[in-house]
């Protein structure tokens, strides 16, 4: 193991594999070191024998605390005990063991004593302890970083602009899906450690000639910021195309270490600088993040721009709390969505749920979609991404509407009436409740349609049925039956009632105007329901007392037996 770092921790050296002999010289040898290591240092340090499956063999009293066992307990534990890996853990433990000397830190998710997870990085390297090789591990918490990452991650995947971070040489830091598509490759590996230049085509004496490269670099070293230039860039590092860049410097402890980059194309220069303006300021989405603790009590720490202009609300990201980000849900939806987010709290599981909100533009229907991450505290980190789903939503409900629905008249179709129907007849059967249908036939519909073309006889359809819906009541159920023929269910009327509506109804089509129709009248079928039939052998009496009427002169109505 290498000397202490100046805060008492022990550092490994990542090239010490390669230090041999002088290496080994530098490391703990004696019980006297490892015990002064042990009470030095800030960190927690686990010391492991690799020869024994990854017993723990010690372990500070940093590591007691952060981890929760007594130096006794963790005496009878192995690696595979404190790591999610488990017994996968034990070929990476064996290799690095192998090794002369320390090594890069490694990322893990290391178990607590009660059951919670933490990330940490490890920094291992050999030592010597009454002439058995042991492994010296200075164990570093890093779940507030990757909280933090996953966070800026899910952030800088959500926007649709193409976004990436270099640093101060050129070199690619991060880059989103949108900037990796947009440069031609699949996956941002290809191009993370690759430089910006090789994406800038060769500057030339034409009307996108600008200093692009070092127009760029100069916002990673000096902090000036980029604001629009049009330059030529490279698909797949060979294919030119014409695209505006945005470069905003990234600052830390007040040094400009690099610089993010927004880049639109503006191929075939159908883009002007107002669409490219806005294209720069615009996400399709919104995101936010919240914690939730012990109680139910949430904090939101964090809204995008994106999500206000979604939920409709005009204050500033800053300046949303809770209770503005949930005043503006649908009232019929608060309380499924605040239930379907304690479910996904409560098993830390991936929530999505679909809700309305109400905006100064009407309702508006959003998805959200969010990970949910345990922390150690006990709470639970919310990364939500809200997208509008308004339109989808909207042909669904035209599809369905369109499958209960007669296209030309609007009413219901015969599949769904026949649904309704069985419904009423259910409860007839089961409580005794009396119930009548009326079918209606337009009569001479052919002749309509042979001496006036079809267009009238869909005019003639859709104001029998507009006269129809006039006189009926709201619990009442009027359908398109085939051709020119209604029925209508009317819940709680007996035979006689039901004949007087069917007698008010023929009354009022035979008033109707059509030009250029002297009249238009339909003849009607009455029929009782009992409780010795069924629903279809209902409708076919009322079929046949509609055909009695039609005999009998039509324009009338007839009563089944």
């Amino acid at each position: 193991m290498n000397d202490m770092s100046t805060d008492g921790a022990a550092r490994p050296d990542p090239d010490s594999r390669e230090q041999g002999d002088e290496s080994r010289a530098s490391r703990p040898q004696t019980d006297d070191d490892l015990q002064y290591l042990f009470k030095t240092t800030a960190l927690p340090i686990l010391l492991i024998d690799p020869e024994l499956d990854g017993a723990i063999v010690d372990a500070n009293p940093r590591a007691q605390t952060f981890y929760g066992y007594s130096r006794d307990r963790f005496q009878r534990l192995f690696c595979a005990d404190i790591n999610v890996l488990g017994a996968d853990v034990l070929p990476v433990m064996q290799e690095i063991a192998s090794w002369e000397g320390g090594h890069a830190p490694r990322s893990f998710c290391h178990l607590m004593s009660d059951g919670s997870v933490r990330d940490v990085q490890v920094y291992a390297g050999p030592v010597y302890r009454a002439g058995r090789r042991l492994m010296l591990c200075v164990i570093h918490d890093v779940t507030a970083e990757v909280d933090t990452a996953q966070f800026n991650r899910l952030l800088l995947d959500s926007i649709h602009t193409a976004v990436c971070g270099i640093d101060a040489e050129g070199d690619f830091t991060s880059i989103n899906p949108y900037a990796v598509s947009m440069l031609g490759f699949r996956h941002e590996s290809e191009l993370i450690r690759r430089n910006i230049r090789e994406f800038v085509a060769q500057e030339h004496d034409d009307e996108w000639s600008i200093p692009a490269t070092g127009a760029i670099l100069q916002v990673a070293r000096d902090g000036q910021p980029l604001l629009g230039s049009e330059c030529m860039l490279l698909r797949e590092g060979r294919d030119p195309f014409p695209a505006k860049i945005y470069a905003t410097p990234v600052l830390r402890h007040g040094e400009v270490v690099g610089a993010v980059l927004n880049f639109f194309d503006l191929t075939g220069k159908r883009e002007h600088e107002a669409l490219v303006t806005d294209l720069a300021n615009s996400i399709p989405g919104g995101v936010f993040q919240g914690i939730v603790r012990t109680g139910r009590e949430f904090t939101l720490s964090y809204v995008s721009a994106g999500a206000t202009r979604l939920l409709g609300l005009a204050a500033a990201p800053e300046a949303v709390s809770l209770a503005t980000l949930f005043h503006a849900v649908h009232p019929d939806d608060l309380e499924p969505l605040s239930l379907s987010l304690d479910q996904a709290v409560g098993r830390c599981s991936e929530w999505q749920h679909e809700f309305r909100v109400l905006t100064g533009d009407g309702e508006r229907w959003l998805l959200g979609r969010a990970q949910l991450r345990r922390r150690s505290d006990g709470g639970v980190l919310l990364n939500s991404v809200l997208l509008d789903i308004t339109e989808k939503k909207q042909l669904e409900a035209e599809l369905a509407h369109a499958a209960h629905h007669d296209a030309l008249t609007g009413i219901l179709n015969r599949r769904f009436f026949e649904q309704n129907l069985q419904q009423a007849h259910a409860k007839a059967m089961r409580y005794g409740r009396v119930y009548s249908v009326l079918l209606a036939d337009v009569d001479n519909f052919k002749q309509v349609n042979d001496c006036f073309g079809h267009d009238v006889g869909d005019e003639v359809l859709r104001g029998v049925t507009f006269a129809l819906s006039q006189r009926l009541r709201s619990s009442d159920c009027l359908a398109r039956w085939g051709g020119e023929e209604f029925i209508i269910l009317l819940p709680e009327l007996n035979v006689a009632a039901a004949a007087r509506v069917a007698d008010l109804l023929r009354q009022t089509v035979s008033r109707l105007s059509v030009p250029p129709l002297e009249q238009v009248t339909i003849s009607v079928g009455v029929a009782e329901v009992r409780l010795d039939e069924t629903a279809q052998q209902l409708v076919k009496r009322a079929d046949e007392a509609l055909y009695c009427a039609k005999r009998n002169g039509r324009d009338r109505i007839e009563c089944a037996d």
